[in-house]
């Protein structure tokens, strides 16, 4: 079809579930019943504009926020987790994924660039382009790898600047994944 909605996980957590449709909306609900506790409707984009790269995060529950980068939506922002209020909304960045968390900063994989969000405020701390990028940026401890085709990158996810590269041991082959171990 032409055009297709395709949700998110959702994300369980103390008697609430908190659900992405991509459809335009955000919820949450009881777990116990089914009850809706409270709904927050944003603007989606529009059918013609959506593609498969945005993959979505499910909702990420921070202290007291939830984190939401719906597949439709225009970037990235933060709800209240008792009452879904908005907190923030950052559209700089269409963010393909949400990569997780370090300190204050939520790190997110966009298009073509790798970015950390102020948890408090929703504005950029720093961004990177990351060209053509292999997999899945992985977050550990407060690195962030990100592979390349001409090799392996460890960035300080506070800072984004790169802390060390390892170039691939490849002669004519083209990686085409990674795993970290450690």
């Amino acid at each position: 079809p032409a055009f297709a909605i395709y949700g998110n996980s959702v994300t369980v957590a103390g008697g609430a579930v908190y659900s992405s449709s991509n459809s335009g909306l955000i919820a949450r609900s009881d777990i116990r019943d089914g009850r809706t506790d409270w709904i927050y409707h944003y603007d989606p984009i529009p059918p013609t504009d959506r593609t498969v790269l945005n993959h979505g995060t499910a909702p990420l529950l921070i202290k007291d926020q939830v984190i939401c980068m719906p597949r439709d939506a225009h970037g990235i922002f933060a709800l209240d987790r008792t009452t879904g209020r908005l907190l923030w909304k950052n559209t700089v960045v269409r963010g393909v994924q949400i990569i997780g968390t370090t300190g204050d900063l939520v790190i997110v994989r966009g298009r073509d660039l790798l970015t950390a969000i102020d948890l408090n405020t929703g504005e950029v701390r720093w961004y990177r382009s990351t060209g053509h990028t292999i997999g899945r940026p992985t977050l550990l401890n407060s690195s962030v790898y990100l592979a390349q085709l001409d090799g392996l990158s460890e960035i300080d996810a506070s800072t984004g600047r790169t802390t060390a590269s390892r170039p691939w041991s490849l002669v004519d082959e083209k990686p085409q994944a990674f795993a970290i171990v450690g």
